[in-house]
């Protein structure tokens, strides 16, 4: 693994910033490289094509991220997304019955539909055309009346009952997708993922608020220390017995002014720190990792959703515990309430297919609904499929009117062309990175070697001679200047004894490849950094260092790229207790 690391250094042209204790005569090679290391020249770098490859790339993550928002975001009057109108007429069209119709509702029959609920205007539907009188001959009815609807017990009207179906509706779409709006989230800001609907309405509370306060200071105000200024900038009349000295005072007002933004005022200074102060703390709270608040890429789509699902909760929720028996929905773990909802759609997505058996009041002479009211009396359509035909031209309906609105989601290939061409910048522009972390280490070295001349000239003395001093004593005896020509150390956790003195000298140790290592072995290395990060698999572990390093440090899950797997080997496993740990998943072009 370690050779790997020193190889890919190599690769993308950094290699000259490591020693490495991963060749065979690895003391010999490190002071080798040290020696070269004190002749190298700062290497040029074209800013000019630097910085256009880097507005290139701009715009095409840009692009790539307006088209992927442009797939999600909800239109009106519809309130629904490009993407989920795709997947709902999959649906619809592979289940039975199908749907047999090709009219759209008009504008003002889909903003009724969305208003009222597709349950409401397919009962309505029903009664116009097949009459009240019928329902009690139709043999399908008596049947399904002998179903009781899951919310018999907890709606006070059938209009009620109507509207718990279309909540439980959206919530049954929505809730996966705020599963991975918190996931995102995670990833993006490094909060703790959120669990359950509760913690990421909270966390979208607290981007909310952290968006405000970054609208009116520096990023820096998170990370100053807020106690003092809001101590500092607190009325004079609350100044009390306050020991703080008025010539310091005077110094953090001043600097609390230096970290607003140009324009914004100061008359609300105070206040703005105290709600700075708070949302530190509320950060600190949620972000077990550590780091300063920010606010994720996406937080604009998560809150549009959460606002979303918010609606319907309000109607669902009170009778969630006496339906489902879920005492704290809002605090349920995702899987869990995504299963509770499930149960109680018994399966089928909330809609049309959940409309009540009486009609609820519609008026349907809203423009749009007679070329469907005529298409459906022409061939006699039965109730289930005036519901099924109503719930496909209300999302065909959606689909023509969104890409009409936006022609660029069905470009043939735009989306997947966008990806590949910000993928391909990337990879251009982290190549071309390399060239300006080496002039950084090049002006390092050369400010060390500036600083201390005595200990640069000692050590080119000490290494042209050729004796077999170690690469300890050499880092013991000329730090500064060794740190600054070399200021990355590859080397096995037995090697870092040899290669680096008994003191607190290593910024941050990356512990990669313990999982067959004891903790023991791990203590050089861990003694002598000032921040340690651990990569490692925690499931595979076969010593202790991995498990007692989680149980010590704040840790984060990152998941793995899926790959793919024989689906027979899969199933065996699965059936001997690795269902959890192990999933089918097809390569790429696999069925």
């Amino acid at each position: 693994a370690l050779a790997s690391v020193d190889a890919a250094l190599a690769s993308t042209g950094a290699g000259d910033i490591a020693l490495t204790g991963v060749a065979p005569a690895w003391n010999a090679e490190s002071r080798s490289r040290l020696l070269a290391s004190l002749t190298l020249d700062t290497p040029e770098i074209d800013e000019s094509e630097l910085r256009v490859l880097g507005e290139r790339l701009l715009r095409a993550r840009s692009d790539a991220a307006a088209r992927y928002d442009a797939l999600h975001r909800p239109h009106r009057p519809w309130g629904v997304s490009a993407f989920e109108t795709v997947q709902a007429i999959v649906r619809l069209t592979g289940q039975e019955p199908q749907p047999s119709t090709t009219v759209r509702l008009g504008t003002d029959a889909a903003a009724a539909v969305a208003e009222h609920g597709l349950g409401h205007v397919a009962a309505a539907i029903v009664e116009r055309l097949h009459g009240e009188a019928q329902w009690p001959d139709d043999p399908e009815t008596v049947e399904r009346d002998e179903v009781a609807p899951w919310w018999h017990r907890v709606a006070t009207t059938t209009e009620h009952g109507a509207e718990l179906d279309e909540a439980l509706a959206v919530l049954l779409r929505m809730v996966p997708r705020l599963r991975s709006d918190a996931q995102a989230a995670a990833r993006d800001a490094g909060v703790d993922e959120a669990q359950t609907l509760a913690v990421w309405r909270e966390q979208v509370r607290l981007f909310s608020d952290v968006q405000v306060t970054l609208d009116t200071f520096a990023p820096a105000v998170y990370h100053r220390s807020l106690s003092d200024l809001v101590a500092a900038t607190s009325p004079r009349d609350d100044h009390g017995d306050s020991e703080m000295p008025n010539r310091v005072r005077r110094a953090l007002v001043r600097r609390a002014k230096e970290l607003l933004r140009p324009g914004r005022g100061a008359s609300e200074l105070h206040a703005r720190l105290v709600a700075a102060a708070a949302e530190a703390e509320t950060w600190r709270a949620q972000c077990s990792s550590g780091g300063w608040p920010v606010v994720p890429d996406g937080y604009s789509e998560y809150e549009t959703r959460l606002a979303r699902v918010e609606r319907a909760w309000a109607i669902l929720a009170p009778v969630l515990p006496d339906a489902c028996g879920i005492d704290e929905p809002g605090d349920t773990e995702w899987s869990e309430l995504a299963a509770a909802l499930a149960d109680l759609a018994d399966g089928v997505p909330g809609g049309i297919d959940r409309a009540p058996v009486r009609p609820a009041s519609m008026e349907l002479a809203v423009p749009g609904f007679a070329p469907l009211l005529e298409d459906l009396e022409s061939r006699q359509a039965s109730p289930d499929q005036i519901r099924v035909d109503l719930e496909f031209s209300w999302w065909a309906a959606a689909f023509d009117g969104i890409v009409e609105a936006d022609p660029r989601l069905i470009q043939a290939g735009a989306l997947g062309a966008a990806v590949d061409e910000f993928l391909e910048l990337d990879a251009q522009f982290a190549k071309l990175r390399v060239g300006p972390l080496m002039r950084a280490v090049a002006e390092h070295r050369r400010q060390a070697i500036a600083r201390h001349p005595s200990d640069a000239r000692d050590l080119f003395a000490t290494l042209m001679e050729g004796s077999e001093v170690s690469v300890r004593d050499v880092r013991r005896d000329f730090g500064p200047v060794v740190a600054a020509l070399r200021p990355v150390v590859i080397a096995r956790a037995e090697q870092v004894s040899h290669l680096l003195p008994p003191t607190r000298c290593v910024d941050v140790v990356i512990v990669y490849g313990a999982e067959s290592l004891a903790t023991a072995q791990l203590i050089p290395a861990l003694a002598r950094a000032s921040q340690v990060v651990v990569v490692a698999d925690a499931r595979s572990a076969t010593r202790s260092a991995v498990a007692e390093l989680t149980q010590l440090l704040p840790h984060i899950a990152l998941r793995a790229l899926p790959q793919a797997r024989d689906p027979r080997v899969t199933a065996v496993l699965a059936s001997v207790g690795y269902d959890k740990a192990v999933a089918a998943i097809p390569a790429p072009g696999e069925p």
